[in-house]
């Protein structure tokens, strides 16, 4: 039986979309290990740089069990200086040399404007939160995307990985 129109079939189209770009080495996971946040952060800033096409697959977001209420931002199009950590992506094919063009941060500062939300979740302590875009969040070259959160309490630590992948260069 054929799963139903505007389900499955598109699903199954980014996950092969998704699978053919890892088997040439152009899938990446940028990964922010366990790290203490508090109040309202900016967690996780990524850029395409290179000429290249950015689509996000999903992003993977977790919190320790003491947290109290966080709330989980994913906006396109920031504004201002912004810097932070540098988190170098790691290619999601074991083995392969291709590097990631993007530019990506953790802890990030300097972000006067947050646009475009696309996003916003409650995330309950201790649990993980799933966001599957299939691909379909797409980030151009000279735009970017932003991670927030917004805590109800003391600072916590937070995890969270990106997985994307990179087209046209």
């Amino acid at each position: 039986m054929a799963p139903p129109q505007g389900t499955k079939g598109p699903r199954i189209l980014a996950l092969k979309r998704f699978v053919e770009f890892a088997e040439r080495g152009m899938c990446f996971r940028a990964t922010i290990g366990k790290q203490a946040f508090s109040g309202g952060a900016d967690i996780f800033y990524l850029a395409s740089q290179s000429g290249a096409r950015l689509r996000i697959n999903k992003i993977i977001f977790v919190t320790d069990s003491g947290a109290t209420a966080v709330f989980l931002y994913v906006y396109t199009d920031p504004t201002g200086t912004i810097t932070g950590t540098p988190v170098t992506p790691q290619n999601a094919t074991a083995g392969e040399g291709q590097t990631s063009g993007a530019t990506c941060y953790r802890a990030v500062s300097g972000v006067s404007t947050k646009t475009n939300l696309h996003v916003g979740v409650p995330v309950v302590a201790g649990q993980q939160v799933v966001l599957d875009f299939d691909s379909t969040l797409i980030i151009d070259q000279g735009h970017s995307l932003l991670i927030s959160i917004d805590l109800a309490g003391t600072t916590i630590p937070v995890g969270l990985v990106v997985e994307y992948s990179e087209e046209g260069r």
